[in-house]
């Protein structure tokens, strides 16, 4: 039941529609984020320390995930970071700093080979976007705010998942539990600060389809869900998908998309469609 309602909320939001079937490195970075929380997810609490037994493998996978966009990272951490914690009460310093050293390899070696061969570790982009000059933040500042507005417009399955996500993870912080749900929202508040710090992205939607997928999956597989509810959050998904003017099931290739907003961000599936006219 829980699968069925994962599909039926996924096909309703349009970040996901768009950008897990692109040729962007989004697919491989939902797939390898949504494995850490999966090891989370279906590992079993051991005598009150959960899952630091799984120390080497969150962060191999933490590791490639930051390989494939490194922003992901701010997702994963607060994953990484809740499990060293138990590691290193449970089993030491020596035997958890070997996992992690051996875990984050992958990144240490591109990291060194980066460096020596382009000169920097991270890509151009990044330095030439937000190096920029002193008013630079207050142009990022105000782009960002209209990333959300327009997210919140073309994509509103979306953005209200998110926060139905990040308020049930804080709710279940304040009762002192910390579980994959809270931590995933932790993880999205920094990915969201995140995005405001860059002044989100010309693609529309592209940096909400990660913390969407993930705050998905760690909600109805930790949330319990009476059999009314069950049947609302679809209901309600697909109504407002169909009031949404992007909604993805009416996506054919006579989609033009939304026009452009003042600061660049655009419908990218619909941009495509006219392109490939």
């Amino acid at each position: 039941m829980r699968w069925c309602l994962f599909c039926l909320v996924s096909v309703c939001c349009k970040a996901f529609v768009d950008y897990s079937s692109s040729g962007l490195e989004n697919p491989l970075t939902n797939l390898l984020v949504l494995a850490i929380y999966g090891v989370v997810l279906i590992s079993p609490e051991d005598d009150g320390s959960p899952y630091e037994r799984h120390l080497f493998s969150i962060t191999l996978l933490s590791s490639l995930a930051f390989l494939s966009r490194a922003d992901s990272s701010l997702i994963t951490a607060p994953v990484l970071l809740w499990v060293t914690i138990q590691s290193f009460r449970r089993h030491g310093f020596f035997l958890s700093t070997s996992k992690i050293v051996l875990g984050a390899s992958p990144v240490v070696f591109w990291s060194v080979f980066s460096y020596w061969y382009y000169g920097s570790i991270f890509p151009n982009t990044a330095y030439s976007k937000l190096g920029g000059f002193p008013f630079w933040e207050t142009v990022l500042h105000r782009n960002s705010l209209e990333y959300f507005r327009s997210a919140m417009a073309w994509d509103p399955v979306g953005v209200v998942a998110i926060r139905v996500v990040v308020a049930a993870g804080f709710g279940l912080l304040l009762k002192k539990r910390i579980t994959a749900l809270s931590l995933c929202a932790v993880g999205t508040i920094f990915h969201i600060l995140y995005i405001v710090r860059i002044g989100g992205d010309y693609m529309a939607d592209r940096f909400l389809c990660l913390p969407f997928l993930i705050g998905l999956v760690c909600f109805l597989r930790e949330c319990r869900l009476t059999n009314s509810a069950a049947y609302m959050w679809p209901a309600a998904a697909g109504l407002v998908s169909l009031l949404s003017p992007c909604t993805p099931w009416l996506m054919t290739r006579a989609y033009r998309g939304q026009p452009m907003t003042a600061t660049g961000i655009r419908d990218e599936r619909g941009a495509y469609n006219v392109t490939n006219r």
